[in-house]
């Protein structure tokens, strides 16, 4: 049985004074609790958890809090990193899916901290390193735009009006896409990027996730053009229930580079086949398999690490991760890349 501390994000959707009361009346221990407001207490609460030999951490936020933990650990013990387990306290929660994580509700938190002390086998999460942050995901283009939509919407009026059921999961999502991030799509200029490969043999992916042509050396232009998206994982998830990567969790020394033109028509119309990760179109979606990649912009435009929103750039660089942390990945292990029908 591992020893389990939880670690709170304050400012995370679902961390309540409440949830926090609640978590230190399930923890073993209330000192097993870590509530933090700012990047400093977090990294502070990491060092005093690695210094308790505590065995597994539960971490309650979202996508970003969940990497800079990730981070934390491994700039303070890279070799002692515990099993990594969140809990679905925060917006997106692609990680929570990765990891098979339980409902936000009393129950499913005691699952998953029942779950965190057991003796469940923790498996490697391969990293990005973008800008010195390490991340699951990174993307610039339509969603780094939907994230900001997504701030200015539903955290700046939804969540605390009368419409505020519509501000979780997929129907704040798509409430955000259509009210703003497709007109922006529209209305904006359009962003064209080039994508250069900065590590060794990238490989195009067919629609079956499998190579495609030669092998790509360092230096190759891997696109050159209008961008709706560009997009990296080393998992299968985006965001809730969208699996937006869907040949990541097959890629053991690379991660999967995305690159899409699709207008807003195009998107609009098979946008439940994008969510759910079978759509395909040789034309306006580019896969590949890469070690690392450089992103050069048009236009200065945000990009993010995680889902947390970076200064608008002309461009940055991503490269997979020498470190890996463990985490207790969705029972039954990696999703398998879903079938793809041809547009």
């Amino acid at each position: 049985m591992r020893r389990v501390a939880l670690l709170l994000n304050r400012n995370a959707q679902r961390v309540t004074p409440e949830l926090v009361a609640w978590a230190r009346s399930a923890a073993a221990r209330p000192g097993d609790v870590f509530a933090t407001a700012t990047l400093e207490e977090a990294r502070a609460a990491a060092e005093v958890i690695l210094a308790g030999g505590y065995g597994a951490v539960c971490v309650g936020g979202g996508d970003g809090t969940f990497s800079r933990a990730a981070q934390d650990f491994l700039s303070l013990a890279p070799d002692r990193v515990p099993a990594l387990l969140p809990l679905r306290l925060g917006g997106g929660n692609a990680i929570h899916d990765v990891c098979g994580a339980s409902p936000p509700t009393p129950a499913g938190l005691q699952a998953d901290l029942a779950r965190a002390g057991g003796d469940e086998a923790p498996a490697p999460l391969r990293l990005i390193e973008v800008e010195g942050r390490l991340a699951h995901f990174v993307g610039t283009g339509i969603d780094a735009k939907h994230i900001e939509d997504f701030d200015a919407l539903i955290k700046g009026k939804l969540r605390h009006g009368p419409l505020r059921p519509l501000s979780r999961g997929i129907p704040a999502i798509v409430l955000t896409v259509l009210l703003r991030t497709l007109p922006r799509l529209v209305l904006e200029p359009r962003l064209r990027a080039r994508i250069v490969s900065t590590g060794a043999s990238a490989e195009r992916l067919d629609d079956a996730g499998r190579p495609s042509g030669e092998p790509l050396p360092e230096g190759a232009v891997l696109y050159d053009g209008d961008i709706t998206i560009v997009a990296a994982a080393t998992v299968s998830q985006y965001s809730r229930d969208i699996t937006f990567f869907p040949f990541a969790d097959a890629l053991s020394d690379r991660f999967q580079l995305r690159v899409s033109s699709a207008g807003p028509a195009e998107v609009l119309l098979h946008l439940p086949s994008v969510f759910g990760g079978t759509y395909r179109n040789p034309r306006t979606l580019l896969d590949f398999a890469v070690t690392g990649a450089r992103v050069e912009l048009s236009l200065p435009s945000p990009f993010h690490i995680a889902g947390d929103l970076q200064a608008a750039s002309l461009a940055f660089t991503m490269a997979l991760s020498p470190h890996v942390v463990p985490v207790l990945r969705r029972p039954g292990g990696a999703r398998p890349a879903p079938p793809a029908p041809r547009p």
